[in-house]
């Protein structure tokens, strides 16, 4: 009776050891990605679980195409359970690979080190980039020689002030010495003036005596008009002597207004100079002298991938 009921049994344990090590696959490990990649909150389009209906039942063979099976490979819409390579739809995850969209998290976030790739070798002194023949800094040569040249213009610029404020000083000392001598001189003509005039009157005065009853005052006015011709002799000589003095102080006076505007004008051309140098070691002539650097260094750079740190860096390496 025993063995009658067990041969069934039996026969039934046969039969499903049979069917399980013909349809039996092996188990798939899911990575990281498909662990963290999901639409949703475990499944994917479709099922739950790892992606199968139920025990080992797939989209056809001895799966169910509905009940807890899924309607395609291994119960999966497309690939191996994600919608794209092995990233997902939505969820914690993106279309994209690995999980992950757009771009690298890591770019636009170097530090400044990685940045500035082969640019760390500018942190030597600008007497040794300056002595340099390397192609490679031959822009931040130039970059550094405006700078000097620049530096070298303010120098001039204000040894130049300094020599307008000079020039400026001597030529009021030089006009007002000419005003003096003008004054001299127009004082002079003034007392020259009023001696021809004390002369005109006296002559008067001794023509209206009769020389044969006054021939005393008629003398007395002689000797005086003698006198006042000699002052006016001695003032005439003065007058001419302070003439010579004027002109001689208006040209002195006019060598150093030119001598002030000669210097007035090439203030102004080193003040010129000065703001064309500064385009020359400005942030456009560095950023452009940093690009020739990487790429004279073999590597592919472009204005646009300077960075203000970048650039800050740079300019506080070469004292700019």
């Amino acid at each position: 009776m025993n063995q009658k009921k067990q041969n069934p049994i039996l026969a039934k344990l046969a039969l499903m050891l049979l069917v399980f090590s013909l349809f039996s696959v092996p188990a798939i490990v899911p990575t990281p990605a498909d662990a963290q990649g999901k639409s949703g909150s475990k499944g994917n389009s479709g099922g739950n679980g790892n992606g199968n209906g139920g025990g080992n039942g797939n989209g056809g063979g001895n799966g169910n195409s509905g009940g807890n099976g899924n309607s395609g490979g291994n119960g999966n819409s497309g690939g191996n359970g994600n919608a794209g390579n092995n990233g997902n739809n939505g969820g914690n995850g993106t279309a994209s690979n690995n999980g992950k969209g757009g771009s690298n998290p890591n770019q636009g976030g170097k530090n400044l080190n990685a940045q500035l790739k082969s640019l760390n070798s500018l942190g030597r002194n600008q007497e040794a980039l300056l002595n340099s023949n390397d192609r490679k800094t031959a822009l931040i040569r130039e970059v550094l020689l405006a700078k000097q040249e620049y530096d070298a213009t303010l120098v001039a610029i204000d040894q130049k002030r300094t020599e307008i404020d000079g020039l400026t000083a001597t030529y009021q000392s030089l006009l007002s010495d000419y005003g003096d001598a003008v004054s001299t001189a127009d004082g002079l003509s003034a007392q020259i003036g009023e001696a021809e005039q004390t002369i005109q009157a006296a002559l008067a005065e001794q023509a209206a005596l009769d020389p044969a009853t006054q021939a005393t005052e008629i003398a007395a006015l002689q000797t005086e008009i003698d006198g006042y011709n000699a002052t006016l002799s001695d003032l005439r000589l003065e007058l001419q002597a302070a003439k010579i003095d004027v002109e001689t102080a208006n040209k002195l006076a006019s060598d150093a207004l030119k001598a002030v505007n000669v210097a007035k004008n090439q203030l102004g051309q080193l003040e010129q100079q000065g703001d064309l140098l500064v385009d020359d070691f400005g942030d456009d002539a560095v950023t452009r002298a940093l690009v020739r650097f990487l790429v004279n260094s073999g590597q592919a750079a472009s204005t646009a991938e300077i960075t203000d740190e970048m650039l800050a860096w740079a300019k506080a390496q070469l004292g700019l």
